[in-house]
């Protein structure tokens, strides 16, 4: 299982690949300490199990949650930072401070997410720009290019 950093866990033992693919299905988000309770066993198993997977650099603690969406809205709306960010560099802050790669299209397409257009509309648009392929084609991709911002954590909430 790979966490954060690229650190890869191989512990063998249930409870705590259970809370790693835990936090792999809610990342970037966090997740309450009572929600992988019953993951662990016990308070202080999963304290032990979260203090090993921070101090190995797998996960992270935190404090409060982050204002992002795990999925994309009838209009999607990335972050405002983000959005500013991507005007000049492909390289852009998520909302857990985190710096995420944007290819062209995505950066393209992260500058439209300002919730005022719904799919259809983003792939009007991104069609209208120099040497993006046909609409269709768009289209068919759109949904997934979507689920990947969000699940980079660019979508705000």
């Amino acid at each position: 299982i790979e966490g954060g950093n690229g650190v890869r866990l191989s512990a063998g033992q249930p409870a705590v690949e259970a809370v790693a693919l835990e936090l792999g299905r809610s990342y970037p988000l966090p997740l309450a300490f009572e929600r992988l309770l019953e993951l662990a066993g016990s308070r202080q198993a999963l304290r032990n199990i979260l203090a090993a997977m921070v101090f190995s650099s797998f996960a992270q603690y935190h404090v409060h949650d982050f204002a992002c969406q795990r999925s994309a809205g009838a209009k999607p709306v990335a972050s405002r930072l983000a959005r500013c960010q991507a005007r000049e560099s492909h390289r852009v802050a998520n909302v857990r401070h985190g710096l995420v790669e944007l290819d062209e299209p995505g950066r393209q397409l992260l500058l439209m997410l300002d919730g005022t257009r719904d799919q259809h509309a983003i792939a009007h648009d991104m069609a209208q720009i120099e040497g993006a392929p046909p609409i269709e084609e768009i289209e068919r991709a759109l949904p997934d290019s979507l689920v990947w911002l969000a699940g980079m954590g660019l979508l705000e909430a």
